[in-house]
């Protein structure tokens, strides 16, 4: 029977940034010095809605450790302020597998979490992440993801 060995690794982590909003004249129209006025249009209605329901993502750091062999942590931290509040760790199965709850924990008194995962224990990756929900002036957020190969030595 091969011994597995398991190493972990960071995938890219992809934080969702908010998008500026650009106004712009049509081609060849002067510039006016005067302000421009309110129009109503059936696409600026959702848009507010969407401002008025929580547009802002919270950003969500995430770090694997492994602080004995074997022994694997994510650690982060939740911004802007998420003490003492519930998060979700999902979890991945491969690269094309779905995300699916697989613990809860609450954050610290520091917006800040340390949660236990596991390997596999057959050869393979899996991914985690950390999810937040939406409350506020804030949308559901997520972190990017890290991951654990395991592999036979």
């Amino acid at each position: 029977m091969h011994a597995h060995r398991t190493r972990l690794a960071v995938a890219v982590a992809a934080l969702a940034t908010a998008a500026s909003l650009v106004t712009a004249a049509p081609a060849g129209a002067a510039p006016s010095s005067a302000p421009p006025a309110s129009v109503s249009s059936p696409s600026a209605e959702p848009a507010a809605a969407a401002r008025a329901r929580g547009s802002q993502p919270r950003f969500i750091s995430i770090r694997g450790i492994e602080p004995r062999t074997n022994r694997f942590f994510i650690k982060g931290r939740v911004r802007p302020s998420y003490e003492n509040r519930q998060a979700v760790i999902q979890r991945r199965v491969g690269r094309t597998g779905r995300w699916n709850a697989w613990d809860t924990f609450r954050t610290n008194g520091q917006s800040r979490y340390r949660e236990r995962v596991s390997a596999l224990r057959r050869p393979g990756r899996v991914y985690y992440r950390v999810k937040v929900n939406g409350s506020g002036n804030y949308r559901k957020s997520f972190s990017g993801s890290v991951y654990i190969r395991t592999f036979r030595a």
